[in-house]
């Protein structure tokens, strides 16, 4: 969400973030189906996240592994955690 710690969201006004900018950073992550970032009646910003499931990992001796959806998705193995 803040670009490798580039675009600092704690602390920051709510009017200098860019909430589009935002959620398409987020949206291109493989792994998230939907995004939506708002700011609540408190001033809050809110970010509703609904992830993609892997169901299954594939293991292929020649090839990259990759998860499988559950509606088929062919998804990266990601480098930062493995999916249960």
């Amino acid at each position: 969400m803040t670009n490798n710690g580039a675009d600092r969201l704690i602390g920051t006004p709510f009017k200098n973030i860019d909430i589009r900018k935002l959620e398409l950073r987020i949206k291109s992550n493989k792994f998230i189906r939907s995004c939506q970032v708002y700011e609540d009646l408190s001033g809050a910003l809110n970010i509703e996240i609904e992830q993609i499931r892997p169901i299954a990992r594939v293991i292929h001796p020649d090839a990259p592994d990759w998860y499988i959806s559950e509606e088929g998705y062919v998804l990266p193995v990601s480098e930062r955690f493995t999916a249960r």
